[in-house]
């Protein structure tokens, strides 16, 4: 599977290509210099997939905790969907995946910076992908008119 997401990714223009076969592998090598995207699996040899992205978004304390990352798996179910979402992954990517899927997630992973949230019970992007003009419940969000000025704990 490495293999074949190095093909993919440079297939569509990733140049730099860094691989870990674990996320033990994948956790050293962030230690040594940041990345512009880490694409996962959820199942990996060493360790869940969803750890990982946990590992990654509460053990780095600089640039590196905000890496947009593509998780990738192949049965999802709504509790998975839903660990990932809050683990802080900034994409899901089904497989079977084409290489236009693997293109759309990348690219969406990287250009829609979501803004990136840190509080005592999770850390990752803004899981909201889009303002509710019929929301009736408490405004929470820094840019609602009337939120309370200090959001997070």
């Amino acid at each position: 599977m490495l293999r074949l997401m190095r093909e993919f990714l440079s297939d569509i223009g990733a140049r730099g290509l860094t691989g870990a076969a674990t996320a033990e592998d994948a956790l050293l090598k962030l230690h040594e210099r940041p990345f512009a995207l880490i694409v996962a699996d959820i199942r990996l040899p060493d360790m869940d997939g969803v750890e990982l992205v946990r590992q990654i978004r509460s053990g780095f304390h600089d640039v590196r905790r905000q890496t947009p990352i593509l998780l990738t798996m192949a049965m999802p179910t709504a509790g998975r969907i839903r660990d990932a979402r809050d683990a802080g992954v900034n994409e899901i990517l089904l497989k079977p995946f084409s290489l236009q899927g693997l293109e759309h997630k990348t690219i969406s992973a990287m250009a829609d910076r979501r803004p990136f949230i840190v509080t005592a019970r999770y850390v990752g992007p803004d899981r909201r992908r889009a303002e509710t003009q019929d929301y009736r419940g408490p405004l929470r969000r820094r840019t609602d008119e009337g939120a309370p000025a200090r959001i997070f704990a």
